[in-house]
């Protein structure tokens, strides 16, 4: 025996609004293509941000909010791009001119390629001219600077012994392989 075949049609009609809303919906760009901003690490910047420039000059196209530094909890202000992710941290002196610009996103990079995640031994095969440098205030640090850009990548000292803070060449092997966890440039 045989069964029927059943077709079923599925009519849509375009209304004037509906059809009004998917043309206009066509003609405008996806909020990705929209949201378009550098993501190079350059002498003195990170992105868009420029040391010297003035934070107002950030706030049409980015949001601004209050926030402080990571280490010593000083006044700072959170800049998040159109991309509503990515964001850099920003210090600024009295007539609000920003000192300092930091991040810990990897979506910057640099013109060859460094960027955030990337260890030692990476950062110094892109770029041979930077500079180990570490130091034992604020619990100690150890950094890779690029002195033409007034920047380093900064990589956490956890369980690295304070004579690797003193002399690099002290250092476990296995910490060159460590990834970076901000990069920041300041004046």
């Amino acid at each position: 025996m045989k069964q029927p075949i059943l077709h079923l049609v599925i009519c849509c009609l375009c209304v004037p609004a509906a059809c009004a809303a998917e043309k206009q919906q066509a003609v405008e760009a996806p909020h990705e293509e929209k949201c378009k901003f550098s993501r190079e690490i350059g002498p003195a910047s990170i992105g868009p941000v420029m040391l010297g420039s003035s934070l107002s000059s950030y706030t049409n196209e980015h949001s601004i909010s209050q926030t402080t530094t990571r280490y010593t909890n000083e006044p700072a202000y959170r800049i998040t791009f159109c991309d509503r992710t990515t964001s850099v941290i920003v210090e600024v002196d009295d007539d609000e001119s920003i000192t300092s610009i930091a991040t810990v996103s990897s979506d910057f990079k640099t013109k060859r390629g460094a960027k955030i995640g990337m260890s030692l031994d990476q950062l110094s095969e892109v770029h041979p001219e930077g500079i180990i440098s570490t130091g034992v205030e604020e619990g100690g640090w150890i950094a890779y600077r690029l002195e033409e850009f007034s920047g380093y990548f900064e990589f956490p000292v956890k369980d690295v012994e304070l004579s690797c803070l003193r002399k690099p060449e002290t250092c476990n092997p296995g910490f060159f392989n460590t990834p970076s966890i901000s990069y920041q440039t300041l004046w």
